[in-house]
């Protein structure tokens, strides 16, 4: 059975004993961590095949404040061993030797120096580094390993889906509708919708230059709900993804950056995704702005959280520059349904090419009588108070994310 020392005992150890006590404590912890990540990431794919959406979405925020839940649990469990003595550096300086003794086998050792210093960060609340008591560089030596790339020290590590993969969606979309119309589908572009109203078997739906008649509608229209869809317009709030491309990259830059051609995204609540284009070109892109802003804005914004990342592409010139709209219900999980008689399949929350695919699949055979509403985990589809269209609101929300972000 392991003994804790009340915090008055703590003053009566040696800085050693203190330090053994509470570096157990941090690698119990780790180990904590290891575990639960794990097995979170374990059930991922169970949950796609059994189509739970809900249990997915909670995985994903379990997994997203595991590490601080975890960290803040160690905290207060460390301050309650070292009473007193918490800011004595002696001890922690101690305490961070017999901890690199005990993640010395660890495979994943890197991380466990960062959860660390993520623990000395929290007591001390550091500025700058103090490699006395923090991990600067690895205690261990080790032989060299490949690494995707020359990622900044902004990131503490990684998750690898082998498995994953990347599409080019704009040919995507060309691809799917060749074959639409291969089938008979009459595809019209950039035809405005003005109303959509009730009508003897069915709907009409008024456009600039005509009245077309129609038995079902499917609203498949996310980031962009126009105003003649007004109950839909309130339950989805539609907000800007923007990305630049750099002028293509030298064939050993580009292969020193990325490597094995992998596509990113980060975690935080703002976050960055980036990849490499077939004519090596990078191409990264985030959530720039919460308010109408023109491009070149936008790409300098961008360009900025690229060198962030990549400082190796801090004089590399910016090409192109493009935005586009995602759109995210109020309870983060994508619907499908029937509202007003308008059947519809929206808010994707930025995963839109595959949720966009498969739930179009779905209702196609609801139309047609073939299949049944999915059941994507949500309750109910609900309106947002005081919102009919134009999200007002979203700097206020991105500064408080943008906070968010800062302080983790």
């Amino acid at each position: 059975m392991k003994v804790t020392p009340p915090p008055a005992a703590s003053a009566a150890l040696t800085d050693s004993r203190l330090a053994a006590l509470c570096a157990d404590e941090a690698r119990n912890a780790f180990r904590d961590y290891e575990a639960r990540f794990d097995e979170i990431t374990r059930r991922a794919r169970d949950r796609f095949l059994a189509r739970d959406w809900r249990g997915s979405h909670d995985d994903a925020v379990q997994r997203l404040y595991l590490y601080s839940q975890v960290l803040a649990g160690l905290t207060s469990r460390v301050e309650d061993l070292m009473g007193a003595r918490l800011p004595e550096r002696s001890v922690w300086q101690a305490t961070k030797a017999v901890y690199s003794s005990l993640i010395a086998q660890s495979v994943r050792f890197e991380i466990a120096e960062s959860f660390f210093n993520s623990l000395t960060r929290r007591v001390f609340a550091t500025e700058g580094v103090d490699q006395a008591i923090e991990f600067v560089d690895t205690d261990f030596d080790v032989p060299p390993r490949e690494h995707d790339g020359e990622l900044c020290r902004r990131y503490h590590g990684a998750l690898v889906d082998p498995g994953a993969c990347a599409v080019h969606p704009a040919r995507y979309v060309r691809g799917m509708a060749v074959s639409a119309a291969r089938t008979g589908a009459r595809i019209q572009e950039n035809v405005r919708v003005l109303r959509i109203r009730r009508a003897r078997g069915g709907f009409e739906i008024v456009t600039r230059d005509a009245v077309i008649r129609t038995r079902e509608v499917l609203a498949a229209t996310n980031g962009y709900t126009p105003a003649a869809l007004p109950s839909l317009r309130r339950r989805v709030i539609p907000i800007g993804s923007y990305q630049i491309a750099t002028a293509p990259l030298t064939p050993e830059l580009a292969q020193r950056l990325v490597p094995r051609g992998r596509v990113f995204s980060d975690t935080k609540h703002l976050l960055y995704y980036f990849r490499l284009s077939p004519d090596h070109r990078m191409v990264f892109g985030g959530r720039a702005s919460f308010t109408p802003t023109g491009i070149a804005r936008i790409a300098a914004i961008l360009r900025a959280g690229m060198r962030e990342v990549f400082p190796q592409l801090s004089t590399v010139d910016i090409e192109f520059a493009w935005s586009g709209k995602v759109a995210y219900p109020l309870d983060h999980l994508p619907h499908a349904g029937r509202l007003d008689g308008v059947h519809y399949s929206l808010g994707y929350c930025g995963h839109g090419v595959a949720l966009a695919t498969y739930l179009g699949h779905r209702m196609a055979e609801v139309i047609a009588g073939e299949g049944q509403i999915p059941d994507l985990g949500s309750e109910q589809f609900r309106a947002l108070p005081f919102f009919n269209g134009f999200p007002w609101f979203l700097p206020l929300i991105g500064g408080y994310y943008r906070a968010r972000d800062w302080v983790s």
